[in-house]
């Protein structure tokens, strides 16, 4: 199962990502967090590992892509989708630069929002699988 992590302070929306996730084989919502320290508290504990965050930008006293560079200094394994109202070119940039592998603007389908999911799904899939094929002979 793949675990996935929902950071949104609003409670409404959060809910609805839950929803969303756990109408997706393979997928469920292991957790939600309406600040950026309820995320990081999240993302430290080892019982149940976060494998994917769909974080929002536009919190109430926060801005999500302030929790990308923490991730990225603390080398958590973790992939980020952003789920955010925020559409201008500037912060998609700053996105994607910080590795975010997708990136929904708000309001979206559920189609839209399951293609995402899913294509990450597929493309972390076809990681694992050829670097367990093309594995150095020393590891055994």
């Amino acid at each position: 199962m793949i675990n996935v992590l929902v950071v949104d302070d609003d409670a409404m929306v959060a809910e609805l990502n839950r929803c969303y996730i756990n109408q997706i084989s393979g997928f469920t919502c292991c957790g939600t967090a309406s600040t950026l320290q309820q995320a990081k508290e999240r993302l430290m504990q080892t019982d149940q590992p976060v494998d994917l965050i769909l974080l929002d930008i536009y919190m109430q006293q926060e801005n999500g892509l302030d929790l990308l560079p923490e991730l990225r200094r603390a080398k958590r394994p973790v992939d980020v989708i952003i789920i955010s109202s925020a559409a201008d070119a500037a912060t998609i940039k700053t996105s994607l630069n910080y590795g975010v592998v997708d990136y929904l603007i708000k309001p979206f389908q559920f189609a839209r929002f399951e293609e995402a999911l899913t294509h990450w799904r597929q493309k972390e899939r076809s990681w694992i699988t050829s670097n367990i094929i093309n594995k150095p002979s020393w590891i055994s």
